[in-house]
């Protein structure tokens, strides 16, 4: 049975995490201008702390990080 090591497993989780936490806001976005719904939006805030705590985990992902960092709170 394969069984990845913890480090591996970190990683794979970091960048899954990057990747839905960005869809994630891009969605409250979505929701509240073409849906007119604005309640999800006070998520957004702690959906993009959890992009920033994904991409200190990534420094592969640098050119992207250094973009994203001026949208970030």
């Amino acid at each position: 049975m394969w069984c990845p090591e913890l480090s591996e497993l970190l990683h794979h989780f970091a960048l899954q995490a990057l990747q839905r936490k960005l869809k994630d806001a891009g969605r409250f976005v979505f929701i509240d201008r073409v849906r007119g719904n604005p309640k999800f939006l006070p998520n957004i805030p702690q959906s993009l702390k959890y992009v920033r705590e994904a991409l200190d985990q990534l420094p592969e992902f640098g050119p992207a990080r250094e973009i994203l960092l001026r949208y970030l709170p």
